[in-house]
């Protein structure tokens, strides 16, 4: 005979996790930990230019439109179901908008890349300089060759959220978005605060002179700081191999896989440009410009304000909503999704039947779907202007 204990279940303890997989909080901080980056280090210089007032209003500004395009885009998602980015932009436009869109990612990755660089220089010549004596201070910019990590990340925010829905989503671009609202914001106004009108383009400068009167908890943070840039350098590098790679293949018609020495050789020699451009252009707050204003307004701005202007056309958003319910049937082939009313995949929707669809609630209108347009046009526009006014100044003086 078996005990009333043995025949009981066993009861399994459940562990309290503050940050599930796929929770509001936890999806929050994955999109905080793609934001923040080596760009803070140069609000602190921002703010010295533009003053606080002024800064702390654009800072609240562009968090606002951030959590618009971010909105936008998951509504595009919603619509299409598609997986990446770049199928988004290829499904709701053209194969030519697709190619402009890799090229922008590769400008803006690489830029990035230059930023994280000179940045490492920033932070580990004075520390190369103070262990090995100035002759060996140059020795940093080798330091990125060493780093042999590969990282494979795929984020899938909305994707995985728990539930996926477009009001979670926006509870978790609202949290993102306060989290790292107040992170800029403490880092430019002390960082302005502590060095006044002798605030350097990168804040790193400004603290070199604390590194060399010995202050520990500075050389602590150089340190760490410059291991959490090299930790990131990768994750530039390899998004460009993959732009380039897909463009190649979109524009050649390759179907077959790339020889292996192909994604090595991209890699190299983005690598080699941007220690290249690190070394001539070493100003992390010119280069940030220039990365911003050139595909950061094309990317945060115009191609979400283009999904949400192609959704107010009838008939493109009733296709867009019949292929996201045959995506939720293959992925869900329960009794519920087979009650679902869809059009056979034979039936063609013509103008007629698309503008019986309901409109969803989180749609938005022509105005701010145009107006995000225009403004990503106008950043570009005088962004672009300034940035190469700054390369020249930088050269000049």
């Amino acid at each position: 005979m078996t005990s009333s204990a043995e025949s009981s279940p066993k009861r399994t303890k459940t562990s309290w996790n503050p940050l599930p997989d796929g929770g509001l909080l936890a999806s929050a901080v994955t999109l905080c930990k793609a934001t923040l980056g080596a760009g803070s280090l140069a609000l602190p210089g921002s703010m010295m230019s533009t003053g606080i007032p002024l800064s702390v209003v654009l800072l609240i500004a562009l968090g606002i439109m951030s959590m618009i395009s971010i909105n936008m885009i998951v509504r595009a998602q919603t619509h299409s179901k598609m997986d990446t980015f770049e199928e988004l932009v290829r499904g709701y436009f053209n194969n030519l908008t697709g190619y402009l869109f890799e090229v922008a990612m590769v400008i803006f990755c690489f830029g990035t890349a230059v930023a994280y660089l000179i940045t490492v220089a920033d932070l580990l010549i004075p520390v190369f300089g103070k262990a090995f004596g100035p002759e060996h201070a140059d020795a940093a910019y080798a330091y990125p060759f060493l780093n042999r990590t590969v990282l494979t990340i795929i984020v899938a925010i909305y994707s995985e959220l728990i539930p996926r829905k477009e009001s979670s989503m926006r509870i978790v671009s609202a949290i993102s978005v306060s989290l790292c609202f107040f992170t800029y914001l403490t880092i430019g106004i002390f960082g302005f605060l502590t060095y006044g009108l002798a605030t350097e383009g990168s804040i790193v400068t400004n603290m070199t002179q604390e590194f060399n009167n010995g202050d520990v908890f500075v050389t602590i943070a150089f340190i760490l700081m410059a291991l959490a840039v090299l930790a990131a350098y990768p994750l530039n590098i390899f998004p460009i191999r993959a732009s380039v790679k897909a463009t190649i293949r979109g524009i050649s018609g390759r179907t077959t896989p790339f020889q292996w020495w192909i994604g090595p050789l991209i890699v190299i020699i983005s690598i080699i440009l941007s220690v290249v451009v690190a070394i001539y252009l070493p100003d992390v707050q010119t280069v940030l410009y220039f990365v911003g204003s050139v595909t950061g307004s094309y990317i945060v701005y115009v191609v979400p304000g283009g999904f949400c202007v192609r959704l107010l056309k009838s008939r493109f958003y009733a296709e867009q909503l019949h292929r996201a319910r045959l995506a939720t049937v293959e992925e869900c082939p329960s009794e519920e999704a087979k009650d679902v009313e869809i059009v056979n995949d034979s039936t063609k929707i013509n103008d007629s039947t698309a503008t019986v669809v309901s409109r969803s609630k989180f749609d938005y209108s022509a105005v701010t779907s145009w107006g995000m347009i225009i403004l990503g046009l106008v950043f570009f526009v005088v962004g672009s202007y300034q940035s190469v006014v700054d390369v020249i100044d930088f050269y000049s003086s």
